[in-house]
């Protein structure tokens, strides 16, 4: 299990990120109440791929090392946010991930069992559309790199003594942000 490891990878992903509502339930104006609070959660799902490199040293059953990997992902979602001020539609595409991990593992015949644990960074666009047909809020999009950790599970099983396969489960965790949407100022004025 010593040595440099090159390889790629695909899986899926999810994510859920809740919005801070500044807003109180209103009048809808057509007899009907806009409740706070309702949504403000963006789901988002979708596939991911790309490269993942490793490097490996070993003592008798213990393997440690660092890895590195980056992905191209393909996760979007999409929700009414805000909905005390009417609603606006809030969406999030999440682009790419970077992680930097040190590994922990201990071998059993063929396979490796590990943990791994380390830094991330997230591309993601945050994007709000508040023209409706019946209001004209605007609209705006940020792009952010967001950093935080992550940890993982897996197994990893040598076909050959040069090729291997694994499966792993990661969280990654990406602590709270405050985002500026200056073009839409009922929002920004509230410190969405």
């Amino acid at each position: 299990w010593r040595g440099f490891y090159v390889g790629g990878l695909l899986g899926g992903g999810f994510s859920d990120a809740q919005w801070h509502d500044p807003f109180d339930s209103t009048e809808s104006g057509l007899g009907g109440v806009n409740v706070a609070g309702f949504g403000d959660k963006v789901h988002t799902t979708g596939p991911f791929g790309g490269v993942d490199v490793h490097y490996n040293w070993q003592r008798e059953k213990w393997v440690y090392g660092l890895g590195a990997s980056v992905s191209v992902l393909d996760m979007r979602g999409e929700n009414t946010l805000f909905s005390g001020l009417g609603g606006i539609n809030g969406q999030i595409i999440n682009n790419y991930l970077g992680t930097i991990v040190g590994r922990l593992g201990t071998t059993y015949l063929r396979s490796l069992f590990y943990v791994d644990a380390g830094v991330a960074v997230l591309n993601s666009k945050y994007a709000l559309n508040g023209n409706t047909t019946i209001l004209s809020l605007g609209s705006q999009n940020k792009t952010v790199n967001s950093w935080g950790y992550t940890a993982g599970i897996g197994v990893e099983y040598a076909l050959t003594d040069h090729f291997t396969t694994n499966v792993e489960y990661d969280y990654v965790g990406i602590p709270n942000q405050s985002i500026n949407f200056s073009d839409i100022s009922v929002v920004n004025s509230n410190r969405v």
